[in-house]
């Protein structure tokens, strides 16, 4: 009997190019497509995956080749997995002692004056909390100055505009005259009526010419009694119809 020697090898090609090219599959060809490593597109790259064609249908339209391995259960491959009670996972009471520490432990942060908070724990049963840090928190600084420009000021170094000063704000404090100028000049031009020594005021003017008005008066007055009795004495008293004119009275003289 002859030994015929034969090496049988399947279409194979990347998944690229059978992609790419599309072609129908013979009934029961098999199609070898193979993913290069490093392109993300499925687990343990680089992978090999199979198609059987059907005759019609186009390598893009079959499914992949799929097998049921003996040791994995129908669950293990369901979309919905089962849930377990913590007393059916084997370990986990170690497990979850050596990823929790101190669970006898509390702690609280608490306020630590004005500026500052307070760790503390306190031991499963011991009424006393203990500090175990203390966080002490820094006030901000602000700064208030003149500022550079009229009606400004500086606010930690910027210059901010006041609002409401008006023409204030930019007129320098020169250009006022100080408190209580006004009302020096009033008492300098019209004096006070308790003291109007000064001719120089009003109520001194005023009282000075009242002064010299009644003087004038009263020295008429009296050189004219002296007048009508110089008269009499030399027998020349003013008869009916006589009149007596004082022309003029000038510092205390009359003129006649």
């Amino acid at each position: 009997m002859a030994t015929l020697n034969t090496r049988i090898q399947l279409k194979y090609d990347t998944y690229n190019n059978w992609y790419t090219n599309n072609p129908v599959l013979k009934t029961g060809e098999l199609a070898i497509a193979e993913i290069p490593a490093d392109t993300g597109t499925v687990p343990n790259e680089p992978a090999y995956l199979l198609k059987v064609g059907n005759g019609t249908a186009h390598f893009n339209d079959l499914d992949w080749i799929s097998g049921k391995a003996a040791d994995v259960y129908a669950w293990a491959k369901a979309a919905t997995k089962p849930t377990y009670q913590a007393s059916e996972i084997t370990g986990l009471e170690d497990f979850i002692a050596g990823e929790i520490q101190d669970t006898n432990t509390k702690y609280q942060i608490v306020k630590n004056g004005n500026m500052g908070f307070k760790l503390q724990s306190q031991e499963k049963g011991v009424g006393t909390w203990t500090d175990v840090n203390t966080i002490t928190l820094t006030a901000p600084t602000y700064t208030l100055d003149e500022g550079s420009t009229n009606g400004t000021v500086a606010f930690n170094g910027e210059d901010v505009p006041v609002h409401g000063l008006g023409s204030a704000a930019y007129t320098a404090s020169t250009a006022y005259d100080a408190a209580g100028a006004a009302a020096g000049v009033q008492t300098t031009l019209t004096g006070t009526a308790s003291d109007a020594s000064s001719a120089n005021t009003i109520y001194g003017a005023k009282k000075y010419a009242d002064e010299k008005a009644t003087a004038a008066q009263t020295a008429a007055e009296g050189h004219a009694d002296d007048l009508i009795a110089a008269l009499d004495s030399d027998g020349q008293t003013a008869g009916t119809g006589e009149v007596i004119s004082v022309v003029t009275q000038a510092d205390g003289v009359i003129t006649v």
